[in-house]
């Protein structure tokens, strides 16, 4: 039995419903209680469900990412394991949310809402059915704050290695640990919520010497 058959018979024989809340910390428990090397035979197990699949919106994937240069130098604040929601796909560019910019803290509650947003659940396993979450859906809900974060662009000629992950492995996979970035997530996310705010007074200064 793989380690990832074990982890989903184990949350089965404790009665942790996959789509309820509890159901991500229990993982993220379990999954960081794990040898390291568990917990890269477990990632593995994941990514390696299915390569060069076709590309559809609200589907997970995952994929080796090599960033243009600038200059000599490698863009290094670029995620080389992108774990992403596709949004679309225009000029050879994927439009998606990569996970992996947020801090395990916020990742948690943000795969719940996602989860949320699952097509039909009656008369069928919820994991056939695809994500019915838009990005103008998400832009107008304000539970949504995230996607503020961790919007971003891919050239397709610049993936390698590209993997559709199943929904139904994917809130495992989300609570994982993390591409290794220059900084640590909770900098990316406050930075990228700190430029927001300034914005918004800007903004708002603006807004009040028109009136």
């Amino acid at each position: 039995m793989s380690i990832l058959e074990e982890l989903i018979e184990s949350a089965n024989k404790n009665n942790i419903s996959y789509l309820s809340d509890v159901s991500s910390n229990w993982f993220y428990s379990r999954i960081n209680s794990m040898a390291e090397s568990s917990r890269r035979k477990l990632k593995d197990e994941i990514i390696s469900y299915e390569k060069n699949p076709l590309l559809k919106k609200g589907m997970f994937y995952h994929f080796d990412y090599y960033p243009l240069a600038r200059g000599d130098r490698i863009f290094e604040s670029y995620d080389r394991k992108p774990l992403i929601l596709l949004l679309k796909v225009k000029e050879g560019i994927i439009h998606g949310l990569n996970i992996n910019y947020l801090p395990v803290n916020k990742r948690v509650p943000f795969m719940n809402k996602v989860y949320r947003y699952l097509v039909g659940d009656v008369g069928g396993s919820v994991f056939e059915n695809r994500i019915a979450l838009t990005y103008p859906i998400m832009t107008k809900n304000k539970t949504f704050i995230e996607h503020k974060v961790i919007y971003r662009k891919y050239f397709i000629n610049r993936i390698k290695n590209m993997r559709i992950i199943p929904l139904k492995y994917m809130k495992i996979l989300s609570v994982m640990e993390n591409s290794r970035f220059p900084t640590s997530e909770n900098t990316i996310y406050s930075d990228v919520l700190s430029r927001m705010r300034e914005e918004r007074i800007k903004q708002t200064r603006k807004e009040r010497k028109t009136i």
